[in-house]
């Protein structure tokens, strides 16, 4: 046999009941086209996005929800033994890590929710003054009130006895900014 030869392709015998075979590359005929009534698609409305909502209003969802915060206080103290109980260890660290989110979602949460009371302590101080005539109006910067949330934080802190811990490890991740900051050759000095 020749190699360029080309082999005769093999014809099977076409079952009697089997549907006629037509080429997919000519348009078929008799296509019948239906009018059917155009209807207009639903769209789905976010209502956290929506207008029609109206203005969301962070302190008033606080107040309304406030038992998700105790929903999730009980959900960290579960996690809690849940982690004590769990023997496998990739479990423990996938426990631990959704334990620590959970975690800082409070914390942020908790630090909102003295921002805004603190931000309405001072309008309310600000338009009793205002009213009394003993001032002009004042409107609080961004710094001011970060200053005022620290001053309380480290207050909360000192009553409860963490203030120098949590400045010593102030201190320390400050001095390693500033290391990382320093050129590596110096950096490689210091470390000597």
């Amino acid at each position: 046999m020749v190699k360029n030869q080309r082999k005769e392709p093999i014809i099977e015998k076409r079952k009697r009941s089997a549907p006629a075979e037509k080429s997919s590359q000519y348009k078929p005929r008799n296509v019948v086209v239906v009018n059917l009534p155009q209807y207009r698609k639903k769209k789905a409305r976010d209502p956290r996005f929506d207008e029609l909502a109206g203005e969301f209003n962070e302190g008033e969802y606080r107040s309304k929800y406030a038992f998700l915060d105790e929903m999730k206080d009980n959900e960290i103290n579960q996690m809690y033994d849940a982690i004590k109980k769990e023997k496998n260890e990739a479990k423990k660290r996938i426990l631990q890590s959704e334990l620590t989110r959970m975690q800082q979602q409070r914390s942020s949460v908790r630090r909102r929710d003295r921002e805004r009371r603190i931000r309405r302590e001072v309008i309310q101080e600000e338009l009793g003054k205002v009213q009394s005539g003993e001032k002009k109006p004042f409107y609080m910067k961004r710094g001011e009130l970060k200053k005022l949330v620290r001053e309380e934080e480290m207050n909360e802190l000192r009553k409860k006895g963490k203030l120098g811990r949590v400045m010593n490890m102030k201190t320390k991740r400050n001095a390693e900014r500033e290391v990382r900051r320093l050129p590596f050759r110096i950096r490689r000095d210091k470390k000597e």
